[in-house]
């Protein structure tokens, strides 16, 4: 299924666009739970070497709460129609910083040209963003468009509808139902959770098994890798709620999902976690 994958453990992975290392820049990244030297450094389109050597690390072996130095340099390379006030305008970033990165005595540059960028972690979501928009590509394996801001009326009205639901669920309640999803589980997994959403530009909206999420936006499906969770499987996460397994990735491979959410914004907030997930049929 075309749809927009996001990842907000540090970036957007991209495909098809390689992103190389010209700048000198470091920024520093605090160590989540869950996370491995080998993750961040596919994240932040670096190695896990030079993440080590960058950090004077003797082993792979991180801790949680402790900081990461991260090389964020970036090049991006000038494509017809590119004006370097327009792409300062669009990376938020001034004009004479760009000059200054570049050695540049002038606005003028030429197709084909590498521009050097030194971007902060903070802004490495909107440069990446910006590079999956003008060439026409979705995060990790799908087409979108980062800007669509089509969302209907109706999907926002119930996706209101479930969190005040959700809010107004009394804390005496919570627990019995998840109890209640132990009881039943054959089988429990601990998984990395990531987020997608069917809303955007040039997304089907029609997952592996059939299910049009467009017309059902706010339909618990989750992506799966088939030889770990079998399609059609009924599925508990943990903050998320029953689900199907309903869909594939091309990057949802081994004790990995993706749940699926109504809009952009729910992806972003969901953004990477590790929970488990409960088999219950």
């Amino acid at each position: 299924m075309k749809k927009l994958v996001i990842s907000l453990a540090g970036g957007i992975l991209l495909s098809g666009f390689a992103v190389t290392s010209s700048v000198s820049a470091e920024a520093d990244y605090k160590i989540q739970k869950g996370d491995t030297v080998s993750e961040i450094a596919e994240t932040y389109g670096t190695t896990t070497e030079d993440i080590k050597e960058l950090n004077n690390l003797s082993s792979s072996i991180i801790v949680t709460g402790d900081k990461l130095k991260i090389d964020n340099r970036r090049v991006l390379e000038v494509q017809k129609g590119d004006t370097l006030s327009e792409l300062a305008r669009d990376l938020d970033v001034d004009v004479n910083d760009i000059k200054d990165w570049n050695k540049l005595d002038s606005d003028t540059i030429v197709i084909g040209q590498d521009l050097k960028l030194d971007l902060s972690i903070d802004s490495l979501k909107n440069f990446d963003e910006f590079v999956a928009e003008r060439n026409g590509q979705a995060p990790v394996q799908k087409q979108e468009s980062n800007k669509e801001k089509n969302v209907k009326q109706t999907s926002n009205e119930s996706a209101e509808k479930d969190e005040k639901q959700t809010a107004n669920q009394s804390k005496e309640e919570q627990p019995v139902q998840q109890a209640n999803k132990t009881e039943e589980a054959a089988e429990t997994l601990t998984v990395k959770a990531t987020a997608y959403t069917a809303d955007c530009e040039g997304c089907s909206g029609i997952t592996a098994t059939g299910i049009n999420l467009n017309e059902n936006p706010n339909k618990k499906v989750i992506a799966v890798d088939p030889d770990v969770i079998p399609l059609g499987t009924k599925v508990w996460v943990e903050g998320y709620g029953e689900a199907i397994a309903g869909d594939t990735g091309g990057a949802i491979n081994g004790n990995r999902i993706d749940v699926h959410v109504p809009t952009k914004q729910k992806a972003y907030d969901w953004g990477v976690r590790t929970v488990e997930v409960k088999i219950l049929d």
